[in-house]
C-alpha cells in the first residue's frame, strides 16, 4: 500500500449514485491516501447509500478509515459541518461527490504542507470538463489572496486543504446560506488563517460540469441568495476593519447587478446598483459605474476592472 497523510476528504452527498463510486475511485487511486474519507449523505433518495456501502464493503485501502454517515438537514454546508464534526486529522479537505481527484493531487499537497508545517491554509487551481469533453484550467494568479478569492472563487469548494482547527476556528459553514456557501467561508478562512499559500502546478482536481449546480440556475432563482452571501461578506469585513476589501464586495455586487440586467431582470439589477451605490465616494461611484457598465455591455471585465481601481496603496518611498 502507498503511504498515508493526516488528512481527512469529507464528501457530501445526494442522489449521485454512480457519479460518488467515480469520486471515490479517484481517492483511492491516490499515491498518498488520506487517513479518513467521511461521506455525508444527505437526504438521498435513490440507491446511493446502497453503492457507496458497496464500494466501502469491495475496497480495501490499508491505513485508511472509510465511514458514511448522514445528515437529515439539508443543504452541503449541513453535510460537510457533519463531517468536519467528526474529523480527527491534522488537515481536513471538503470535496464533491461528482469529480475527481488525479492521482498525485493528496501527495502533492501532503509534500507541500509537509515541507512547511506553518501552513494552515493552501489552494490550488482546478481544471473543469464541460458536457462536450473540452476542459478549462480555471486559475487564479491574483497575489492578494483575499481579493483573488472574493472576485474569483478560489477557495472554492475542491480547491483548498486546511488544517481541522483552522476550519473549526473560522465558525464551518454558514447553514443558512444557500449559494456561494463557499466564497463566504473562504473569507473567513483567509480572515483566521496565519499563513496561507497557494500550490502552483497544473490542476490535480477535476469538477465535472453539473446541469443542476447552482452556478448554472438562472440568477432570476439564484440572485438573491448570492445577494445574502455577498452581505454576509460584507458584514464581516466590516467588523474586520478592512476598508479595502468592502470595495471588493462592492465590486462584486455591482458585477451581479451588471449580470441582472444582461439576464433581463433590469428591475432587480438597478435595486442592487441604487442599494450598492447609496453609500459610496464619488469617486468609487465612477469607478463602480464603469464596472457596471463594462460588465453589462460584455460580460466580463469587471474583475479586472475592480482590481485596477481598488488596489492596495504603493508604498512610500523612504529613502
Amino acid at each position: 500500500m502507498g503511504s498515508h497523510f493526516s488528512i481527512s476528504v469529507i464528501i457530501p452527498v445526494k442522489n449521485r449514485r454512480f457519479e460518488i463510486i467515480r469520486t471515490l475511485n479517484s481517492i483511492a487511486r491516490q499515491q498518498t491516501l488520506p487517513e479518513r474519507i467521511i461521506i455525508v449523505d444527505n437526504n438521498s433518495t435513490d440507491s446511493t447509500l446502497d453503492a457507496v456501502n458497496d464500494w466501502i464493503s469491495t475496497t480495501d485501502l490499508e491505513g485508511t478509515s472509510i465511514s458514511i454517515t448522514s445528515e437529515l438537514k439539508p443543504g452541503a454546508s449541513a453535510a460537510r459541518n457533519k463531517g468536519l464534526a467528526e474529523t480527527d486529522t491534522k488537515y481536513v479537505m471538503f470535496f464533491d461527490s461528482d469529480d475527481e481527484m488525479r492521482p498525485d493531487h493528496i501527495d502533492r499537497i501532503a509534500k507541500r504542507l509537509t515541507s512547511d508545517g506553518s501552513i494552515d491554509l493552501l489552494f490550488f487551481d482546478l481544471a473543469l470538463i464541460d458536457e462536450d469533453g473540452w476542459t478549462k484550467t480555471k486559475s487564479v494568479t491574483d497575489t492578494n489572496f483575499l481579493r483573488g478569492h472574493i472576485f474569483h472563487s478560489s477557495l472554492s469548494t475542491d480547491r483548498f486543504a486546511t488544517t481541522t482547527e483552522l476550519a473549526r476556528k473560522a465558525g464551518g459553514w454558514d447553514e443558512s446560506l444557500p449559494s456561494w456557501n463557499d466564497l463566504e467561508f473562504g473569507v473567513r478562512l483567509l480572515l483566521n488563517s496565519t499563513h496561507t499559500a497557494k500550490l502552483y502546478g497544473e490542476p490535480r482536481v477535476v469538477a465535472h460540469h453539473s446541469e443542476i449546480s447552482i452556478s448554472t440556475t438562472p440568477l432570476s432563482e439564484s440572485g438573491p441568495d448570492k445577494e445574502l452571501s455577498l452581505s454576509r461578506i460584507y458584514d464581516t469585513l466590516s467588523s474586520s476593519g478592512n476598508q479595502l476589501a468592502l470595495k471588493w464586495v462592492q465590486a462584486r455586487r455591482i458585477m451581479l447587478a451588471a449580470q441582472y440586467a444582461r439576464e433581463g431582470l433590469k428591475e432587480r439589477g438597478r435595486e442592487l446598483f441604487a442599494q450598492t451605490m447609496a453609500d459610496v465616494s464619488l469617486p468609487d461611484a465612477f469607478k463602480l459605474r464603469l464596472i457596471y457598465n463594462t460588465v453589462r455591455a460584455f460580460g466580463r471585465g469587471g474583475a479586472a476592472l475592480a482590481t485596477f481601481f481598488f488596489k492596495e496603496p504603493s508604498p512610500k518611498n523612504k529613502g
